[in-house]
């Protein structure tokens, strides 16, 4: 699967010239052109300071490297690939991995906290509704009149309203996705994936190139909070993750591809980064 964030967390200080290979061995550079054994998934990486957990994928064919959102580094490498591949590709990017670590410290998320009381806000497909206490039990929640309904004696335990409300994202927000699937899937010539809504963490959305329910289709996984940002936003996630049906990384040639079927898809991300940091979280007062 593919996260959305080009640029995406093992605090152990190591000497600068190890590989840390299963948590078990280290193996120096020396050792690694004698002995290239192959790294497997959960091996760490580390040069310098700066220390990376491996994703092996069969479908990749270069080694890519990503800062997560909590600061970890991911070095995603090809199957067979050895230590030492993956300890210089670290060490070539470590300028790179510095520059995108204090960029990240500046651009730290603004954690929403709801209230459920009438007059707080939430967001759907960008459009801010206001909140409405209201006494009927089939207001579990509901959209009316610009307004998110939710029944009072819902609202009163707010566990049970964050359950409730996130559950709507996801109803709502798959039947959305469903009807844009088609067009996006035309103008890329791939198969029209299945979508499912769920809790992705920081991910916007994910790509899996089988589908259980049906192998000869791939799966898009969106995050429920996906559904907070502005429409074209949203259809930016779902171009972005079913351009991974073509190429799975994200490589030169996989943004190539995403822009000469949305031109304007580098302003879409932008936008997309900066909303990221305000979407609320499933964060709320007085949680039981």
């Amino acid at each position: 699967m593919n996260s959305l964030t080009e640029f995406r967390h093992t605090r152990t200080r190591i000497a600068s010239s190890s590989v840390t290979v299963g948590h078990h061995r280290t193996v120096s550079p020396t050792d690694c052109t004698t002995m290239p054994a192959p790294l497997v998934d959960g091996d760490t990486v580390a040069v310098d300071g700066q220390v990376a957990r491996v994703r092996v994928s069969s479908r990749r064919r270069r080694i890519g490297l990503t800062v997560e959102r909590d600061s970890t580094l991911t070095l995603a490498v090809p199957e067979g690939c050895p230590a030492y591949r993956a300890q210089e590709f670290l060490r070539a990017n470590r300028s790179w991995v510095i520059q995108k670590l204090q960029l990240r410290q500046e651009t730290l998320p603004t954690y929403q906290v709801k209230h459920f009381t009438s007059g707080e806000g939430f967001r759907y497909l960008g459009r801010l509704l206001p909140l409405l206490l209201v006494d009927d039990p089939d207001a579990s929640p509901r959209v009316l009149a610009g307004r998110m309904q939710i029944d009072r004696s819902i609202a009163e335990d707010p566990t049970r309203a964050r359950h409730e409300l996130i559950a709507w994202y996801r109803r709502t927000g798959k039947k959305w996705a469903q009807d844009r699937l088609q067009p996006w899937a035309a103008r890329l010539g791939v198969s029209e994936p299945t979508v499912a809504v769920r809790e992705l963490g920081w991910k916007w959305g994910s790509y899996s190139p089988v589908c259980v329910n049906d192998p000869q289709r791939g799966r898009i996984n969106l995050n429920w909070l996906t559904f907070q940002v502005p429409a074209p936003l949203v259809e930016y996630v779902i171009a972005h993750e079913m351009a991974h049906a073509i190429i799975p990384d994200h490589s030169r040639r996989f943004w190539n591809t995403l822009r000469s079927t949305m031109p304007d898809c580098d302003t879409r991300r932008e936008l997309l980064d900066d909303f990221g940091r305000r979407v609320w979280r499933g964060e709320i007062v007085n949680a039981s």
